[in-house]
């Protein structure tokens, strides 16, 4: 899927963002862990960038955004 980085949240070491899909639809959250390249792919992540990323259902059976990568 592909989608657009719509918040990243830094405060406190929260670590995690949404991202809007280009399919449309509700955003979908996303942890750094879910970053292909961890906490450094994370860090290099900036609201507006367009990613590609996978649907997994987290344990609160919510989907998250996993395998997140910046677009080429």
């Amino acid at each position: 899927m592909q989608g657009t980085v719509k918040v990243i949240e830094r405060f406190r070491e929260k670590w995690f963002g949404f991202v809007t899909p280009s399919e449309g639809g509700q955003d979908v959250f996303f942890h750094f862990s879910g970053c292909a390249g961890g906490i450094d792919a994370y860090n290099d992540l900036h609201e507006g960038d367009v990613i590609e990323y996978e649907i997994q259902t987290g344990r609160d059976g919510k989907p998250k955004a996993i395998n997140i990568a910046v677009s080429e």
